[in-house]
């Protein structure tokens, strides 16, 4: 009765309904029992959320029946014992997308603390590769969707995050700095951008409240409002991507090539660079730790090169110096970067061989650099 009335006092103004948050945190898990990430014939709490699910869709779908119904919102291994329970009840249809909440924690944001043989076993399941990757973790969500029967495969981030707390002991959460907290969400919404996601909701906007050990209350992307709503590094990061990647802007899906060389810190004779990792359920867990690239077309009038050093953030060494980064295209010239923790341009030296463009000297951060080169 109460998604009917929502669906019906709302109806035209709310496109996309999502049915509750987290199931495997909150009061159904708590309420009803079976293991957190709804492993098993017998999870008490994952039949009686996908009876729930089934009962609200209907009733929303009844009432609007053009509306987007998603549900999930919790961690992966459970949505996709959530999606396999409501094809065994013949209901996976009634979901337009399923929601996910892929946040970190502790690592940076290419990678998830999923997947890997020892989470299988824990999981009873494989929702991410042996890598950890978010990429596959995307892509074997979209292919569960599409197994249970789900007429559309759109996945809905409606939380992530990096909190900016003073970690306390025991937390799942690393206390990130605000400098990193920007780099992070950066590559992250990038991520999101060119893994499909259709749309991806940031936690927080603000903090949400003034305790620097407690990680709830520094998620935001600016201050409490008792300190003013001052804005933290992250605010105007995100503010120069969404201004540089939104439409009309759109990922360049073609064969055109890029590489980066070096793509990553280069070994000398006496060490080798190795990125730290940790240690989860037995899962090693280390960055990518080599140079994320990705085009971007503003119709044709500009290409639009995005590349990282996807490192864990650190200022502790010098960013990557590249000798070339090497698109196979002519077309395109004038190549301006533009820094996105600064918002600082700078130009960037160039040269064409053999229908190429060759990019000189283009140092690449562990944050987002974006690169336009013009229509010549």
């Amino acid at each position: 009765n109460y998604c009917a009335f929502m669906a019906k006092s709302l109806k035209g103004k709310v496109k996309v309904w999502e049915i509750w948050n987290e199931p495997n945190n909150f009061y159904i898990a708590k309420n009803y029992g079976g293991s957190w990430n709804g492993k098993g014939k017998n999870c008490p709490w994952m039949d009686k959320f996908t009876d729930l699910v089934i009962a609200s869709a209907k009733a929303i779908r009844k009432v609007d029946p053009n509306v987007v119904i998603i549900t999930g919102g919790g961690n992966p291994p459970a949505t996709h014992h959530m999606l396999a329970m409501l094809k065994a009840k013949v209901a996976a249809h009634l979901l337009d997308g399923v929601s996910l909440h892929p946040y970190p924690y502790t690592l940076p944001p290419e990678k998830q603390a999923f997947g890997g043989e020892s989470n299988r076993l824990r999981d009873g399941l494989a929702s991410a590769d042996d890598y950890h990757s978010y990429a596959s973790m995307v892509r074997l969500m979209k292919a569960k969707m599409k197994s249970v029967g789900m007429k559309s495969t759109d996945i809905y981030v409606t939380e992530f995050g990096f909190t900016t707390f003073n970690r306390t002991k025991g937390s799942i959460y690393e206390g990130f700095t605000p400098s990193t907290q920007a780099k992070y969400l950066t590559r992250m919404f990038i991520g999101h951008l060119v893994h499909g996601i259709k749309a991806a909701i940031q936690y927080d906007f603000k903090n949400d409240g003034t305790n620097i050990r407690e990680a709830e209350h520094n998620f935001g992307m600016v201050e409490h409002s008792v300190r003013g709503y001052k804005p933290k590094p992250s605010y105007y990061a995100i503010q120069r991507l969404c201004s540089l990647l939104s439409s009309p802007v759109k990922e360049y899906k073609s064969k055109l090539s890029t590489k980066v060389m070096p793509d990553r810190y280069t070994p000398s004779k006496n060490w080798k660079s190795f990125e730290p990792c940790e240690v989860r359920d037995g899962a090693k867990l280390q960055p990518i730790g080599h140079v994320q690239k990705h085009l971007f077309r503003n119709g044709d009038k500009e290409l639009i090169l995005v590349l990282w050093n996807a490192i864990r953030a650190t200022d502790e060494r010098q960013p990557l110096l590249t000798k070339d980064v090497v698109i196979e295209t002519a077309e395109y010239g004038n190549p301006l970067a533009i820094d996105i923790l600064t918002g600082k341009t700078y130009d960037i030296k160039s040269e064409v061989k053999e229908s190429k463009t060759f990019l000189k000297d283009v140092i690449i951060p562990d944050y987002p650099i974006v690169i336009k080169m013009f229509k010549k």
